[in-house]
């Protein structure tokens, strides 16, 4: 055998017994070091990954419900624009407008003609707008009539024929009565050159097919997109409300876009999912068109950047300390923390002891220390569980007191009152109208109106209106109208009794002038999961609005209704809980509005 054949070189030898030297520390460090860095840069980047996902799908849904929310805005407003359409062509005074037989050469009867349209306009055109929209009425008479900055030196009709823009919009879909016409021109007098939105509806002659003009309610992009990023598109043509650029779309989102059904979830459309690339949620309106709003991905993942260079920063500088801390201490303690946190938030969502049984997890194993955290804990929770109840049962039975009370004030006022018109009817020998009166206040005086039970159908509180708008009618003849508009499938919602007839009395005392008859409207429709009554009226409204908290009503709430809305809107949380109560809201000259929020909840 060669000589130095089993030798090993003096340079292994020396690594070798340096390594023998190390400590048991030195080496645990070393073994950390090579182990533990790198699966912790593994997880760091998983983590991320996962992370970056979250985020994007969550940040997407939030997108999502925000753009369904924008959109359910924005339908509101066009369907107050139809609303307003289909009230002009009502009208009777639009009939004499657009009368074929009439000269706009008549002077006088023009000028009246104007009065009448304004008076139109006042009357249909109240709570729904904050800002008036712009009316456009023009016959194929020659007559021409509207409600925005006219200009001099010719006729209405003769500017209007004349206008590209205008004629662009009344001819868009001439085959149809009413359709809309999205991102026009102005055309009016004071011409900004800003785009415009206008409804088109057809007059036509009652009972014929005789055209005899055309109503446009118009108003610019502003009033309804807010957002200067959105893209829509209307009859196949793209627009970009804010200014952009329309052909900056691209041709598959555009296409993927046209798919979005109206009163479904937002259409959420990811081109490649590139870090550059951006997220397009699409949506339909009421009026057929698609509404598209992009949501850059860097937008959504500009925080995450900076997490991820921390990240490798900890990984990197605390690998070591992580793992060893881990492994011996962290799994003893975070266990038992994220049990405990878990149950604090079942606490903060009302998921409370009862009975002395945990609606959650069970006991936390965990160390004496944690433990008496623990058992501090769950006593706490104990006596707040408890004294939840009792705040709430004495809210309850204070709120109730409150209304008794009430109910007793506004029992005798009625009868004295009701009892006076009956006298009045009497001296006059109206004996039908006496026989109404009496069925009615009986029924109002009924155990049913007053009855223990807190919630009753909206059915029966509708019928108890029924009847308190009949004596009210025999008191103030022909000066005021309730007109009622709720669904047979709405008519089971549970409700609180009581709840109408106060709203509708204070239209009626707080509302009546001397000007013309008062128009109340009492609505119920479905609204996003939840119902929402809505008692409107056309008076004479206040300056006051009342306030949302309930513990501090302004002077003019107060004295808004005999019962007080803030204890309607007590009733209203205590029986359905905070997300639910009453707006009330009210302009001089302009009518007042309360709505009213309730979950779906048929009996």
């Amino acid at each position: 055998m060669p000589a130095g054949a089993n030798e090993v070189s003096p340079q292994v030898i020396r690594i070798g017994r340096g390594i023998g030297q190390w400590t048991l520390r030195t080496r645990f460090i070393v073994v950390l070091l090579l182990l533990g860095v790198v699966p912790m840069t593994a997880i760091g980047t998983t983590v991320y990954q996962v992370s970056r996902n979250i985020i994007i799908t969550q940040a997407t849904r939030i997108q999502s419900q925000s753009l369904e929310r924008e959109i359910a805005q924005i339908d509101r407003k066009l369907l107050a624009f139809q609303q307003l359409a289909g009230a002009l062509i009502r009208e009777e005074g639009m009939a004499r407008m657009m009368d074929p037989n009439a000269s706009p050469d008549n002077i006088r009867q023009y000028l009246n003609e104007w009065t009448a349209f304004n008076s139109m306009l006042n009357k249909n055109v109240f709570v729904e707008f904050k800002t008036t929209p712009l009316v456009t009425v023009v016959g194929y008479n020659g007559k021409a009539f509207v409600n925005w900055e006219t200009g001099g030196g010719e006729s209405l009709a003769d500017y209007l024929n004349r206008s590209a823009a205008f004629q662009g919009v009344v001819d868009a879909e001439a085959s149809r009565d009413f359709y809309w016409s999205f991102s026009h021109p102005d055309f009016t007098f004071a011409s900004n050159g800003g785009a415009m939105i206008s409804y088109v509806a057809n007059y036509y002659l009652q009972g014929t097919n005789t055209l005899l003009g055309k109503i446009v309610i118009s108003a610019p992009n502003s009033a309804f997109f807010s957002d200067a990023g959105i893209y829509l598109i209307h009859e196949g043509v793209v627009h970009a409300p804010g200014g952009g650029d329309a052909a900056a779309l691209p041709q598959e989102v555009r296409a993927a876009a046209l798919g979005a059904d109206r009163g479904e979830e937002s259409e959420v459309i990811h081109p490649s999912g590139g870090a550059d690339d951006t997220v397009y949620l699409a949506g339909r309106l009421l009026s057929d068109t698609v509404y598209i709003k992009p949501v850059p991905y860097r937008a959504m993942l500009a925080g995450l950047e900076r997490v991820n260079r921390l990240l490798l920063l900890i990984t990197a500088a605390g690998a070591v300390l992580s793992i060893f801390l881990g492994h011996l201490f962290i799994g003893r303690i975070v266990r038992p923390v994220k049990q405990l946190v878990k149950m604090m938030r079942q606490v903060g969502s009302g998921e409370w002891r009862a009975d002395g049984e945990w609606r959650g997890d069970g006991e936390i194993r965990a160390d004496p220390e944690l433990g008496l955290l623990q058992t501090a804990f769950r006593r706490m929770t104990d006596d707040l569980g408890e004294l939840k109840t009792q705040i709430q049962e004495e809210q309850r039975e204070k709120l109730e007191l409150e209304f008794q009370a009430l109910l007793s004030q506004i029992h005798p006022h009625m009868i004295k009152n009701t009892l006076a018109s009956i006298e009045g009817l009497a001296l006059m020998g109206k004996t039908e109208q006496i026989r109404d009166a009496i069925h009615s206040l009986g029924y109002f005086l009924s155990s049913r109106i007053y009855a223990d039970r807190p919630l009753i159908p909206l059915e029966e509180e509708l019928t108890a209106l029924e009847h308190y708008v009949r004596i009210m009618q025999i008191r103030y003849p022909e000066r005021f109208q309730v007109i009622v508009d709720v669904p047979p499938s709405l008519r089971k919602q549970a409700v609180p009794r009581f709840l109408l007839q106060p709203l509708v009395e204070n239209s009626i005392y707080h509302g009546m002038d001397a000007s013309g008859p008062l128009l109340i409207w009492v609505q119920a429709y479905e609204s996003d999961g939840t119902i929402e009554i809505e008692v409107t009226d056309n008076g004479k409204g206040s300056a006051a609005v009342s306030p949302e908290e309930d513990d501090a009503p302004t002077r003019q709430e107060l004295s808004y209704s005999g019962l007080g809305l803030a204890n309607i809107r007590r009733r209203i949380r205590i029986h359905f809980g905070e997300a639910f109560g009453l707006t009330f809201d009210s302009e001089p000259g302009r009518g007042s509005r309360v709505l009213i929020t309730l979950p779906d909840r048929p009996l």
